[in-house]
């Protein structure tokens, strides 16, 4: 009986010895299965490596950087990029960080963000197209830049790192990395900028720059909650699980978003033509207002023209100006004229009480004169320069008189310095 009891005994330990080695063995098997996605079960090798460290690396260049601890995790699609990019969400000092991971050759690489970032899908007006951008903040700009364009900026930088001299086929393909990286834009608004105009009836009209490039969506990244507690059964099943909600970039643009922005790209449009119109409105009325100040001036111009040219303190009517002195070759009329002008004549004798005619024409201009070495007398002085000049006295056409000046020393009347002669208003 004795020997029956331990034979069953026996039984029941091989059983129950059985029974857990095979609960192991099937444990180790679902571990090590690999995840049915390829770049699913890259990602999750390389997040099962990273969470043996738990220092943070933020170096980008390292090859061993470690997930931030306590991170949200998520996937997305990238038009240009084979596999898709896991994106990993986590705060610093109260501050939203993203770093992107991607597959190339088979290997996860990253870009690590040392400043304030976001990852945001957003529709661009200009391109009609929608794409994951990174939106990087500072205190005084917020910087948006495809991540397309950060991952072919990335692989670049991996491709001439692997070797010094590059054959003919790497560098052909480095340029077609950089043929399109420079096809995408990095766009740069400053804090709080603005389109604005202030209306004629004293409004203002105002659309954010960021506005008018850019409509932001409602897509969201779906995350799965990564820390380095996380046994490896259960990071397999948050990432199977999120392999499972993972959705294309033709997914995730549905009907209702589509719509959205399509009215939303519509009221931006109707924004920016008000804006618009407000702005015409707004140059015509300067440009009337500035005609109107236009005539304004010369009108007034005009009347003080009509006053008489002024010299200082001095007016001098447009008209004639005759000499005291009738019979002195200096003597004679000026008729001093609106547009700049004057002409001159002289009727004058000799000793011999012979008469003769001198006649000139030219141009004058004022001044203030502070005098010289000769002559220190300050005065505002009228100056005619002839350009033609005639005389019937014959010896004086062996020569020309360039100019003659004379001092302005009250309202009306010019006169010689150094000789008599005053010249007088006489009317038109």
């Amino acid at each position: 009986m004795k020997k029956k009891i331990l034979i069953a005994i026996l039984i029941m330990v091989v059983i129950i010895i059985a029974s857990v080695g095979g609960y192991f063995a099937y444990e180790h098997y679902e571990n090590s299965k690999p995840i049915e996605q390829e770049w699913a079960n890259t990602y999750y090798n390389f997040l099962k490596e990273s969470k043996t460290n738990n220092e943070s690396n933020t170096t980008q260049n390292s090859e061993n950087n470690n997930i931030q601890n306590n991170s949200k995790i998520g996937f997305v699609d990238i038009e240009e990029v084979e596999n898709p990019i896991m994106i990993v969400k986590y705060e610093k000092e109260e501050k939203q960080y993203s770093d992107i991971y991607f597959i190339n050759d088979g290997e996860v690489n990253n870009i690590i963000n040392l400043e304030p970032t976001d990852a945001e899908f957003l529709y661009n007006i200009e391109t009609k197209q929608y794409d994951w951008y990174l939106h990087k903040q500072t205190q005084e700009e917020d910087i948006y830049k495809p991540i397309e364009t950060q991952i072919s900026e990335r692989i670049t930088e991996l491709e001439k790192m692997k070797s010094d001299e590059l054959n003919s086929e790497n560098t052909a393909n480095l340029s077609q990395a950089e043929d399109t990286i420079t096809e995408q834009k990095e766009y740069t608004f400053k804090k709080g900028e603005e389109i604005s105009v202030d209306t004629v009836d004293g409004n203002k009209l105002s659309i954010s720059k960021f506005d008018t490039v850019f409509i932001k969506t409602d897509v969201n990244i779906d995350t799965m909650e990564y820390n380095e507690n996380l046994s490896d059964k259960e990071l397999k099943a948050s990432i199977t699980e999120e392999v499972k909600d993972y959705k294309t970039k033709e997914q995730v643009v549905t009907e209702n978003i589509k719509q959205e922005v399509a009215t939303k790209e519509t009221e931006i449009t109707d924004k920016q033509n008000e804006i618009k119109k407000a702005e015409e409105e707004v140059k015509k009325k300067q440009e009337e207002e500035q005609k109107k100040a236009e005539e304004e001036a010369k009108r007034k111009a005009e009347e003080e023209a009509a006053k008489g040219l002024k010299v200082g303190n001095y007016t001098l009517k447009y008209g004639k100006y005759v000499c005291d002195q009738q019979d002195s070759p200096a003597g004679g009329t000026y008729t001093i004229n609106k547009d700049g002008t004057f002409s001159w004549i002289c009727n004058w004798k000799n000793v011999y009480n012979q008469r003769y005619t001198d006649t000139a024409e030219g141009t004058y201009k004022v001044y203030f004169s502070n005098g010289d070495d000769y002559d220190t007398t300050k005065s505002w002085i009228i100056k005619f320069t002839y350009t033609k000049y005639h005389s019937t006295y014959e010896p004086s056409n062996s020569y020309t008189h360039d100019f003659t000046a004379f001092d302005v020393t009250k309202n009306n009347a010019f006169q010689y310095r150094q000789s008599e002669g005053t010249f007088t208003y006489q009317g038109n």
